[in-house]
Formats: C-alpha cells, structure tokens, sequence
C-alpha cells in the first residue's frame, strides 16, 4: 500500500487492526481507474468499489480512487464492529474479517455461519469458515463446502475462482494467527468477548 494511501486511510480515523485489513484488501483487491465489469458480472472500480451508480465509461484518477476506498473501509469498519458486538476482535481477526467483509458485503456477513460461531465463541471455528463454509446449489441442491470461494454469474450459476481461493486462505491464515497464540497461553476465548 502506498504512503498517500495510508494517510488518507489514516486520516478516516480507522485503528491500526482496520488500516491491517484495508492493507490486505488492497493487496487483493488491486486498482482499476475504468469501470469494468467482474468475474461474476458486477460493475466494479477502484479498489472493488461496486455501486448502482457506476457506469461502463467511467474513469477516475488515483486520488479519487483512494478516496472512494477509505469511505468504503470507514463505513464497512463501523459494520464490521455492529455486527461483532458484543466480541472483541484481536487485531488479526479485525483484519481478516474487514478484507472479507469488503468482498462479501454487509448482509453476507450479518448472515454467515462465520458471524454465528464468533458470536458464539467459538472464535477459531468462525476463522475456518473462510475456507470451510458450506453453500447448497439451489438449482442442483448439491452441498459444496470450500470456503466463500464462489461467484455468483450473471445466469445465477456458482463459479469458483482462483484468486479468491488464495484470498480466503491468506486471510484465514490471519485470522487464527492471534488465536493460536492466546489459546497456548491460556487465555480462553471467552475471556475476550465484553459482556
């Protein structure tokens, strides 16, 4: 991530744990200056900015694309923290779910088995869900558990994609990474969730 970046990020007022999961979004999500359409047929720009709004000609300068990304990051931080409440995410976890919850979105998220096992307790069990959760096929009806690792296509159909398995990966990876630590110390996951 560039310097002019993280001061604009940094400017937001966003903590250190979500500049961490801006930084990773980035990482994956690179920068596009034209509208172009994605993988499973969204208008996208920028940083993985989508929006109604957005038009097949359009172009934006750098400036405006790191603007567009801090909003983004800002709003879907203060998501990120609703839809915690009441747990306390360790720093890696912040940033795990913060990369994910860009790419998901706010009602993937508020929905997910991953969001119900954090809230539960059970912390390493929501960070498996990247790269374990199970989705049924609903033309097919078949049950296929690799992760958020699909697109929906414009004809409604999943398709898997590359790139988004090493991203759930790496951001697994992330996510567990303070939990292992806590959890050979001692500390019980509980005893990081506010009551």
């Amino acid at each position: 991530m560039n310097s002019k970046l993280k001061a604009i990020l940094l400017a937001t007022g966003l903590s250190s744990a979500a500049i961490t999961g801006a930084q990773l979004t980035d990482k994956w999500e690179g920068n596009s200056l034209s509208v172009y359409v994605d993988a499973v047929g969204v208008l996208t720009a920028c940083r993985g900015h989508t929006s109604k709004d957005l038009k097949l000609d359009q172009i934006f300068t750098e400036q405006q694309c790191m603007e567009i990304f801090a909003k983004d990051i800002a709003k879907e931080d203060k998501q990120l923290l609703s839809l915690t409440a009441p747990v306390t995410l360790t720093h890696s976890e912040h940033a795990a779910y913060l990369s994910f919850l860009h790419w998901a979105g706010y009602g993937n998220f508020a929905s997910s088995t991953l969001r119900k096992k954090l809230l539960a307790g059970d912390r390493v069990g929501a960070c498996k869900e990247l790269t374990q959760a199970c989705s049924t096929n609903k033309q097919t009806g078949e049950r296929v558990c690799n992760g958020w690792t699909y697109g929906t296509d414009l004809f409604g159909n999943k398709v898997r994609l590359n790139g988004l398995i090493k991203r759930r990966a790496e951001e697994q990876t992330i996510c567990l990474s303070e939990l292992g630590l806590l959890q050979s110390t001692g500390v019980r996951n509980e005893s990081l969730t506010n009551h």
